[in-house]
C-alpha cells in the first residue's frame, strides 16, 4: 500500500478509534476515554467525509487530585496527514 492511499489513512484512523473506544469508562484501562464526537458511524464500511476529521472526547485521569473531574480533548486529523503503513 502507498503512503498516501486514503483507503489506509481510513483504516488506521478507524482502527484508532475503537481504540479510544475499548478504554471506555468500564474498561480495566488505567485511565479512561469517552469517546464523544468521531467522523465515522457504527458501520466498519462506513466511508468518513472528506476533509478534516475530528475526533471529540473526554480523558478521566485516574489520580486522587483530578478523580472528580475530566479534561476534554479534539483530535483533529488534517488531511494532508499521511499513514505509513507498518
Amino acid at each position: 500500500m502507498s503512503k498516501s492511499d486514503p483507503n489506509l489513512r481510513a483504516k488506521r484512523a478507524y482502527s484508532n478509534v475503537n481504540q479510544l473506544k475499548n478504554i471506555g469508562p468500564k474498561s480495566n484501562a488505567p485511565f479512561k476515554f469517552i469517546l464523544e464526537t468521531t467522523p465515522f458511524s457504527d458501520d466498519e464500511d462506513a466511508t468518513p467525509p472528506t476533509g478534516d476529521w475530528v475526533i471529540t472526547g473526554r480523558v478521566l485521569p485516574n489520580s486522587d487530585l483530578y478523580k472528580t473531574g475530566s479534561i476534554r480533548i479534539q483530535l483533529v486529523f488534517v488531511d494532508e496527514l499521511q499513514f505509513c503503513s507498518d
